[in-house]
């Protein structure tokens, strides 16, 4: 299955990043604070912060044009990739999150077939895009929120 291998694909290269954090693979979210916390902890530079990304679809649209194609249809399934960061205005964390997406992004634009995972297209990803980088609350805690969108075009047979 395309989807299974993109999404481990992608949590691999974002999890290679250095301090990114807790790497999930699917959506994490808790209104229960404990769990929160027990979702995105992570030790960095011996204190523990809320730092954490989270790879899911969020849409699959058929390629115009790319229909029954020898029993094979092109997709473009986009992914989202959510980011939260805790903020720390002393700290300086907006820098600190703005050059961690910068290396994810330069990461997932460095491998175009996501190192040949089944389905992908060669040459065929990408590029990865920030739509959005602001604060929001989580619980009692301020954060820093990114969302990077990735698409990856595939051909699946059926």
């Amino acid at each position: 299955m395309a989807y299974d291998d993109i999404r481990k694909a992608l949590v691999t290269l974002v999890d290679g990043v250095a301090d990114a954090g807790v790497v999930h693979n699917r959506e994490r979210w808790s209104d229960n604070w404990p769990d929160f916390l027990n979702q995105f902890k992570v030790s960095v530079n011996d204190q523990d912060v809320v730092r954490g990304w989270m790879v899911t679809r969020v849409r699959k649209a058929q390629v115009p044009g790319g229909a029954d194609r020898n029993n094979a249809v092109d997709y473009n399934n986009e992914f989202l990739i959510r980011g939260i960061m805790g903020f720390n205005d002393e700290g300086d964390t907006d820098l600190e999150m703005q050059d961690l997406i910068d290396a994810i992004i330069l990461v997932l634009n460095a491998d175009k077939n996501l190192s040949g995972v089944t389905d992908v297209q060669d040459f065929e990803s990408g590029p990865a895009t920030l739509r959005i980088m602001e604060p929001r609350m989580f619980g009692r805690v301020m954060c820093h929120y990114a969302e990077i969108v990735y698409s990856v075009r595939t051909l699946e047979t059926w």
